[in-house]
């Protein structure tokens, strides 16, 4: 995890950079990616020349810290219009990007296959003819490169770290904490149904929902990680055992996911829910970082997020049965999953039924430490 932290800070250091003297200003990280937005006059040019810088820094043979050789591939899309960025309150401010717009522009990242620069037909009316490659059912393929760059940097803009950042994060920040491993319980909830919804009403539905993740959050001890963009809607990200742990996690997680859910505002929303050990810490550049988590575990957790329906709960077994409650839990069929080799086990979280009965035991002492017990004691009476 740690090699793997490296080297993906090296590539977001040389992306962020090729991104900063484009004008282009960085909104998102999703796990090894980014989401960028270029605006002002030329962005759709602007735009595609850092696209191009960025596939050239990737393309940058690397090295491990024991001399391995790395190679990495990167696939980009890009699209131009009109952009819905929502900043919603609470115990932070969250940005969060919704709408066709977006939607557009994570649904090109993901046709374009490794190698590829993949932009809409409305970037590609922007820019010059010379410019553009091989047409595709899902957008135009960005020639190999084109002529030189005027390089344009973008103004800056100061905001305090608490402005945007959750407070338990900032205390993360404040304390210069390092990367660490950890156990983690992780909730990815995605909302739906935004692209042909008015924009005020998405907006006052964004705010409704803010206002119960804070309330749920605050309640049961859970942490809101990050939001990024997702077809159609948005997902957002929720840990227990990160930045900090009070025991407990997993009870704690699948209460909060199910208040959640059942307070849904009319999102569509769904979850998937699962446990494990995971790497936490910073990712990014020196000028833009963000505090994130990263692990098979949580890895699996998202594509529990893709198999749920509207209203639905995925989880795996382990999660439930490391929970002090009991749950109405339905298996699934065994499914295959995006970079799985085996078949997932999980099924669909019901209602909380109340604590488990098989905890309820009186009848276990506490056994051997006598010497340290006894210390302990002595200290109390002389406390005393």
């Amino acid at each position: 995890a740690e090699e793997l932290t490296n080297v993906i800070n090296d590539c977001f250091t040389g992306m962020i950079h090729d991104c900063d003297i484009h004008g282009g200003d960085v909104l998102k990280f999703g796990g090894d990616a980014i989401l960028v937005l270029f605006d002002g006059p030329q962005h759709a040019e602007r735009a595609c020349r850092a696209a191009i810088a960025m596939r050239r820094t990737i393309r940058r043979p690397r090295r491990t810290s024991d001399g391995k050789r790395v190679q990495l591939a990167i696939s980009i899309g890009a699209n131009s219009g009109v952009f819905d960025l929502f900043v919603v309150t609470g115990d932070h401010d969250e940005l969060m990007v919704s709408g066709a717009g977006s939607s557009a522009t994570v649904d090109a990242e993901a046709a374009a296959n490794s190698g590829q620069i993949l932009i809409t037909t409305a970037t590609a009316e922007q820019l010059p003819a010379t410019w553009l490659g091989e047409t595709t059912p899902d957008g135009v393929l960005l020639r190999r490169s084109f002529g030189t760059s005027t390089l344009t940097t973008r103004d800056e803009v100061v905001r305090t770290p608490a402005e945007f950042v959750h407070t338990e994060q900032a205390a993360q920040i404040l304390a210069g904490a390092s990367n660490e491993h950890r156990q983690v319980s992780v909730a990815f909830v995605q909302f739906a149904g935004t692209d042909a919804m008015p924009r005020a009403e998405l907006a006052d539905k964004l705010q409704a929902l803010a206002a119960i993740l804070d309330d749920v959050c605050a309640r049961f001890g859970i942490h809101w990680l990050s939001t990024d963009a997702y077809h159609d809607g948005g997902k957002f990200i929720l840990t227990a055992g990160v930045p900090l742990s009070r025991g407990g996690d997993e009870d704690r997680m699948l209460r909060s996911i199910r208040d959640l859910i059942d307070a849904d505002p009319g999102l569509n929303l769904r979850a998937g829910v699962n446990r494990g050990y995971s790497f936490a810490g910073d990712l990014g550049a020196p000028t833009r970082r963000t505090y994130t988590i990263m692990s098979d575990d949580v890895n699996l957790a998202a594509r529990l997020m893709a198999k749920a329906g509207p209203g639905e709960i995925v989880a795996t077994r382990p999660i439930v049965d490391w929970a002090s409650s009991e749950v109405e839990y339905e298996p699934l069929e065994p499914f295959m999953a995006k970079g799985k080799s085996m078949p997932i086990h999980a099924g669909r979280l019901g209602r909380i039924l109340g604590r488990r009965s098989d905890l309820d035991r009186t009848d276990t002492e506490l056994c051997g430490r006598a010497d340290e017990i006894d210390l302990l004691f002595d200290r109390a009476a002389a406390a005393r």
